[in-house]
């Protein structure tokens, strides 16, 4: 599921690797293997989870080193 800025949502049944490929790295991190999100707007980091708006996020082991590269943990 893709959540849209106008609060919308859409369903794709791409796989998630390739949505990451597709979209510019300096903009977006994968930070679960359920999760991609936009850098400018994660509001907050704290333990293993993001807070983006109304949503908290956890953060995969797996994807921890790549969401050190783009923020400080």
């Amino acid at each position: 599921k893709i959540h849209l800025q106008d609060k919308t949502s859409l369903v794709t049944r791409m796989p998630m690797k390739s949505i990451a490929e597709k979209l510019p790295w300096s903009d977006f991190v994968r930070v679960h293997r359920s999760y991609i999100v936009p850098v400018k707007k994660v509001m907050s980091i704290y333990n293993n989870t993001i807070k983006m708006d109304d949503f908290v996020i956890p953060i995969g082991n797996t994807y921890r080193k790549e969401v050190s590269k783009h923020f400080t943990l």
